[in-house]
């Protein structure tokens, strides 16, 4: 920024000694852009776009005219007004100039360069040879809006717009965490009253509002209970899984007639002597016999196998969890359902 404005060219040392006392003023243009982009952004982001154009030559106006703080901003937005439009196509088309040679320069270092390099080359030719470009073509556009307008330079300036801008995005950064914080701590408990721990919380989520964890020996029992009921569901997928995955090489439409239903295991008869619509005990593993059909352990409303197939052979049947440390299988099994643990080779046959 220093040598772009500079009225004359200077050696590298020049220019870094001249410019490094003018890091402080620097780095707080850069804060009171942020906060005053914070508060546009927050307006439904057409008015934070209004002003980051209306803003974006401040560091230039701090560079060329010594400017500091809001000033440098107001000034910035004296400069654009009424040439707003032209200033934001500009500013566009420099950042679709600069993407354009950025993709190319990838292209073209990718058949020289190895992988492991690629950034490093990318970065040089972005800092040494684009972000010049880009400043200087920013420049050029400033100082044609600063010969444009010489009164601005004599204009008193009236801060207290940014000022104001710029002290409500402070509120707005500080704020915004306080807030959201609060609301959930607010929220969570008004669902989950109980929610004390993390498997209190798991619990009463996915409960069926009749069970309640308990500290002390009686909740460990409890725990035990389901953690041992839980089991014996994964032992009875499993089951699932190879009887189906039998049935369906060797029957691959033995789902006619049956598609579109989702079966359940607190129902009655599915179609054989079982709740689903095979057999299990005709149909078997490789020529053996599945003598009984599996139910889940507690089989109600809330806990309960189901199954559900297609016309082409694909399945799918879901259990559902009651020890908490198992309740992150359902978000990771690659099903729709984040409150049941799904397999099958359908994933998306129950909704």
């Amino acid at each position: 920024l220093y040598a772009v404005t500079s009225e004359r060219p200077e050696s590298l040392g020049i220019s870094y000694g001249r410019s490094f006392p003018k890091i402080g003023s620097y780095v707080w243009i850069l804060a009171l852009l942020y906060l005053v982009s914070v508060f546009g952004l927050t307006l439904f982001i057409l008015p934070g776009i209004y002003l980051l154009v209306s803003i974006s030559f401040a560091l230039f106006v701090f560079f060329d005219e010594g400017l500091k703080g809001v000033g440098a901003l107001h000034r910035s937005f004296l400069y654009v007004k009424g040439n707003w439009w032209g200033i934001f196509f500009h500013i566009c088309f420099i950042a679709l100039l600069g993407a354009a040679f950025g993709t190319s320069f990838r292209s073209l270092f990718s058949l020289f360069i190895s992988p492991s390099f690629l950034p490093i080359a990318m970065n040089c030719m972005l800092f040494l040879f684009l972000y010049p470009l880009g400043f200087l073509y920013l420049f050029r556009l400033f100082t044609a809006l600063r010969n444009r307008k010489p009164w601005v330079r004599e204009e008193i300036l009236r801060d207290n717009l940014f000022q104001a801008a710029a002290l409500l995005g402070l509120v707005i950064v500080l704020v915004t965490p306080f807030i959201t914080l609060r609301g959930v701590s607010r929220f969570v408990p008004r669902l989950y009253p109980e929610a004390l721990d993390i498997r209190k919380f798991f619990a009463l989520g996915f409960g069926d509002g009749t069970t309640t964890v308990r500290s002390g020996p009686q909740g460990e029992e409890l725990l035990r209970l389901q953690s041992s009921r839980d089991e014996k569901r994964l032992s009875d997928m499993a089951t699932f899984a190879l009887v189906f995955d039998s049935i369906a090489r060797k029957h691959a439409a033995f789902c006619e007639g049956f598609q579109g239903k989702v079966f359940k295991s607190t129902t009655g008869s599915g179609g054989g002597t079982n709740w689903l619509p095979v057999d299990l005990r005709r149909e078997g593993i490789e020529g053996s016999v599945v003598t009984h059909t599996p139910r889940d352990p507690i089989n109600t409303s809330q806990y309960h196998y189901a199954f559900a197939c297609s016309s082409d052979g694909t399945y799918e049947i879901n259990i559902r969890f009651e020890y908490p440390e198992n309740f992150s299988k359902a978000f990771t099994d690659g099903g729709s359902n984040d409150e049941a643990y799904e397999a099958g080779s359908d994933l998306t046959l129950i909704p």
